[in-house]
């Protein structure tokens, strides 16, 4: 019971079509989650010194999923630098990925919440999309290069 209301908590507002930059459409805030929360999803780090280094990029994997299947995911980003950091911008592979990120900057060593959702709807097989999150902190982007299987 506890996660399913942790999940309706994080998916509030269902995102429409991307239309390709990966910002959302409305103007609703991002769900801001507890610490306690915030352990229990996949968390990627990003500062001026990662952005900057050969590490600036992480992996997600949706899993398996069936054909035409829409999925959300939680992500945290960390900002594990010294300066605020603001995602200015997020760039997409295709319309099937849409991402719900912060507006306001990301303080340094907080952490805030990313909703990914993907439509798995004319893919199959294994698909791999990419993801990059254009900062404040630094000209190089962070990429996050999604993967899953999707059945026919």
């Amino acid at each position: 019971m506890g996660l399913i209301f942790v999940w309706t908590l994080c998916c509030i507002t269902i995102l429409s079509s991307c239309g390709g930059n990966g910002r959302k459409q409305d103007k609703s805030p991002n769900t801001e989650l507890s610490e306690e929360v915030m352990d229990k999803y996949p968390n990627i780090a990003i500062s001026d010194s990662i952005l900057n280094g050969s590490k600036a990029s992480a992996e997600f994997d949706f899993g398996r999923l069936g054909s035409g299947e829409i999925i959300e995911k939680v992500l945290i980003i960390k900002n594990s630098g010294q300066q605020p950091l603001l995602i200015e911008h997020i760039k997409v592979d295709c319309g099937c990925i849409t991402v719900d990120f912060p507006k306001e900057p990301i303080l340094p060593g907080k952490r805030r919440s990313v909703k990914l959702t993907f439509n798995s709807r004319a893919q199959h097989g294994w698909v791999a999309k990419t993801v990059e999150f254009k900062t404040s902190i630094s000209d190089k982007t962070f990429k996050l290069k999604t993967t899953c299987e999707i059945d026919n």
